[in-house]
């Protein structure tokens, strides 16, 4: 039976209103892992999800354990050292770096972006972790 418009529309708004799929959409994103998803969702997802919570319960759970929020921000640091690396690269390759100056200009541009976006993707994982977000 293939996917109609009002059908996916439908999974979506019930996906989007509880955070639960509907039974009758699961299939059509999840072929082949039935066991996988069914595993997930009796050991980790119905702890957060018992009452038809969303991402929110989840986020709450995760990041009020410390190692959570510690594991988060080591993958955080890896994904801003690439951007970092990629924003440095991409403005070297445009011809940005003509200079011991510029060079040292580009690379505290890049810091900086790196630096801020790392503030940013961390302020809700602390704010969780020390009870700002309940």
């Amino acid at each position: 039976m293939p996917l109609s418009q009002p059908l996916a529309r439908q999974i979506v708004e019930v996906l989007g209103s509880s955070g639960t799929p509907p039974v009758k959409g699961v299939q059509y994103f999840n072929v082949g892992n039935h066991s996988l998803l069914h595993a997930l969702d009796e050991f980790y997802l119905s702890s957060y999800l018992q009452d038809g919570g969303a991402a929110y319960k989840m986020v709450i759970g995760e990041f009020s354990q410390w190692w959570m929020v510690l594991i988060y921000a080591v993958w955080m640091v890896a994904v801003c050292m690439h951007i970092r690396h990629g924003f440095w690269s991409a403005f070297a390759t445009l011809g940005a770096n003509t200079s011991a100056k510029a060079r040292a200009v580009l690379n505290g541009c890049a810091w900086a972006v790196a630096l801020l976006l790392f503030i940013g993707f961390m302020i809700m994982p602390v704010a969780v972790l020390f009870g700002w977000i309940s």
